[in-house]
């Protein structure tokens, strides 16, 4: 066997030829070609129904951040990852049972070397609701941001534990 046959995928993760163009709108070839270099670079995901995994919660909008759930004895701990973004950016609810992080970030950086002006904005917001699995005490909850990344504590509201308690039965 040759070093060349070691290094080229075999079966299913083999690199897919090109697609041919003639004839097809090249918006939608160049998208093909796209997914098939994505294909290609990560991996295929036909094992895994064809979709990534969606990330916890439901999310909408341009990013989604990353979270950590953590549920301990009395409380929940939320920490999530908001690179780029300031404590103003972000709002926090409670819903219900769910907590619903919103957040918007907008940067422009521009530039200007003799008479090259240049100017790179990156604009994105997003909507992330976690669901929670017990009531929390929204009065004492607290968050905290600190470079980049969003701590928010949840305390859990005490429940009276059940003990049980006989029902007598009434004689007539």
């Amino acid at each position: 066997m040759a070093i060349r046959d070691l290094m080229r995928p075999q079966g299913r993760n083999r690199r897919a030829p090109a697609r041919r163009t003639e004839g097809r709108d090249p918006f939608e070839a160049f998208h093909d070609e796209l997914d098939r270099l994505f294909d290609n670079f990560f991996g295929s995901t036909e094992g895994a129904g064809g979709e990534m995994p969606a990330p916890f919660g439901e999310v909408s909008g341009d990013f989604a951040p990353r979270v950590d759930v953590q549920e301990k004895d009395k409380e929940f701990v939320v920490k999530a990852e908001l690179p780029g973004m300031e404590e103003d950016d972000v709002d926090i609810q409670i819903d219900k049972n769910d907590l619903v992080l919103r957040g918007e970030k907008e940067d422009r950086e521009e530039k200007q070397e003799g008479s090259v002006y240049t100017t790179e904005c990156s604009y994105g917001s997003f909507v992330r609701r976690i669901p929670l699995p017990a009531e929390v005490d929204s009065e004492n909850a607290s968050a905290k941001f600190k470079k980049g990344v969003l701590d928010i504590r949840l305390p859990k509201i005490k429940q009276v534990a059940d003990e049980g308690k006989r029902i007598e039965i009434e004689r007539e």
